[in-house]
């Protein structure tokens, strides 16, 4: 979807009935250019969904870009806390919405009293908590950029990110979650098991820190050809930074680092290397 050429000559006038687009997208954190892939729906009849989890509405308005529907898991940051599972559309037009409420009505798909209520005070924080994780996940990424284990940072936040531009005329921020590579499994690995700050686990949007590999987690199932294909290497370590202090989260994750750079130093012969070519 980050390819438009190639979205407009997949699209048949009359037959699309609907484009679907993430971004950032997860969890390699690319960009889509989702103004321009709403006209091409509106331009083919077809509807435009953004699933706009990662960045929530406090970070990004796709129904402002052109957007039918947004699609937001209120698992996330609305929620905020990982107690609650829901999910949330909203739409664009009373028409609209009416053909959405009366699948949902239909289907059963209504969430329980408790966990609108939970939903409805994660709502109260979630701007202050979206503001302090996306500055945690910033210093993050800066740390990352510039350390010699880590071959490839994944945020859209740092200027050097190929969609940085585009990501900031269409958001507010850099968001909060970012994804390095560091060229070594094994260091990964060591990285995500050693940290104590952050929670192992596939989720994001947390008010904790959590980290993942998520070749092995969340995106286990998709075939090693097709992860490889996509650009998705084993080595890919995911971070969601929550609201701690940022320097304790700089410390963790350090000494993370450094155990995982010692480790990989002691096991392979001179000339085989991790980190930067």
């Amino acid at each position: 979807m980050c390819d438009l050429e190639a979205v407009r000559r997949a699209v048949v006038p009359g037959r699309t009935k609907l484009i679907m687009v993430e971004s950032p997208t997860n969890p390699r954190m690319q960009i889509c250019d989702i103004a321009a892939l709403a006209a091409l729906a509106h331009s083919v009849g077809a509807l435009c969904c953004v699933d706009n989890s990662i960045m929530a509405p406090v970070g990004q308005r796709p129904l402002d870009l052109g957007a039918h529907i947004s699609m937001t898991s209120g698992t996330k940051f609305i929620g905020g806390h990982g107690d609650v599972t829901l999910g949330i559309l909203s739409v664009k037009g009373e028409d609209l919405a009416k053909r959405v409420y009366f699948l949902q009505n239909a289907e059963g798909g209504g969430l329980a009293p408790f966990d609108c209520w939970l939903a409805l005070r994660g709502l109260k924080t979630m701007a202050l908590r979206m503001e302090r994780s996306a500055y945690n996940c910033a210093r993050l990424a800066a740390y990352l950029a510039a350390h010699p284990l880590v071959k490839k940072v994944n945020y859209a936040g740092l200027p050097s990110h190929p969609g940085h531009e585009l990501h900031m005329r269409q958001a507010s921020d850099g968001g909060c979650l970012l994804s390095f590579e560091t060229g070594n499994v094994e260091a990964s690995k060591i990285i995500v098991e050693e940290t104590q700050l952050f929670k192992i686990t596939v989720s994001f949007g947390n008010v904790a820190s959590l980290i993942s590999l998520p070749c092995y987690m969340s995106h286990a199932s998709i075939p090693a050809a097709v992860r490889a294909a996509r650009g998705l290497p084993d080595d890919l370590v995911r971070i969601s930074a929550g609201i701690e202090d940022i320097e304790d989260l700089l410390a963790d994750l350090d000494q993370a680092m450094n155990k995982a750079m010692a480790t990989c130093h002691r096991e392979q012969q001179p000339g085989c290397g991790i980190g930067r070519d």
